[in-house]
């Protein structure tokens, strides 16, 4: 089992983005679509990929991640939520 619920994932990138755009921070939800919304740019992909592994301990590139993770926070946590998972079930 993870030690992070979907939850505190979610809320942990919540806080990440809200951080990292303070102008914007009163329109950003775990719903909003962040590269829609330009929350997230190229850069700023990578940038998260960085916070992710750091604070999750998670290499999202080896997951194998997809544009489509970056919808929202909530399917970003989903993603993070499932690589933990997958790490932390015994080999087949």
């Amino acid at each position: 089992m993870s030690a992070f619920s979907r939850h505190e994932i979610s809320e942990r990138l919540l806080g990440y983005f809200q951080e990292a755009n303070p102008r914007r921070r009163d329109l950003l939800n775990a719903q909003t679509d962040l590269l829609a919304e330009v929350f997230v740019d190229s850069f700023g992909v990578v940038e998260t990929v960085l916070f992710i592994e750091r604070s999750f301990g998670v290499d999202l590139l080896e997951s194998g991640v997809s544009p489509e993770a970056f919808k929202s926070v909530d399917a970003l946590a989903g993603v993070v939520a499932q690589a933990l998972a997958d790490r932390s079930a015994p080999p087949t």
